[in-house]
């Protein structure tokens, strides 16, 4: 019985040395393995904040840039205004302008426009004589021609022939 299989599972303990060097091996490498994970969470974490660092500063670089271009589009925008304003300044000082012209020449034209109403009056004042003249003449002849028979006669006749000379009267009758 001097030798014992080695296929039957006995190991054989290597010596209380070289078990502590392993033990202090494996505990190194432990070690080791541990200082590689922490530079490992101290790369990450320092990625994390350059991360963070970069998203945060690149809200801040568009929000920048957005409050650029609208400043830059409300200047363009109050350029535009202030020019249009200008435009119809000058437009209303144009027309005011324009209107103290006219009302200089109405003024100038009142004179005219009285002058025109006084001759106005004057001339249907004289229509209005004439008319009236007609009419007087026209009522001394009535009064002269109803106490001549005859002549109311001759002028009825007179009359009947004018109103039958008119094709439009004849057919009335």
């Amino acid at each position: 019985m001097g030798s014992i299989p080695h296929s039957m599972g006995l190991r054989v303990k290597p010596p209380k040395e070289q078990a502590f060097d392993n033990f202090i091996l494996l505990h190194r490498d432990r070690e080791k393995e541990l200082q590689e994970y922490k530079n490992f969470v101290k790369i990450y974490n320092q990625y994390c904040r350059i991360h963070t660092w970069q998203q945060r500063n690149s809200k801040r670089w568009l929000h920048s840039a957005v409050h650029r271009r609208v400043d830059a589009a409300m200047q363009e925008h109050q350029a535009g205004i202030e020019e249009r304003r200008e435009r119809l300044h000058e437009l209303l000082e144009g027309e005011k302008s324009q209107y103290f012209a006219e009302m200089e020449s109405l003024e100038g034209t009142e004179l005219d426009r009285q002058e025109k109403m006084r001759e106005r009056a004057k001339l249907l004042r004289e229509k209005r004589e004439t008319a009236r003249q007609q009419l007087v003449a026209e009522k001394l002849e009535q009064q002269f021609r109803e106490p001549c028979g005859e002549l109311h006669e001759k002028w009825m006749k007179k009359h009947q022939q004018e109103v039958c000379k008119d094709p439009a009267n004849s057919m009335i009758l």
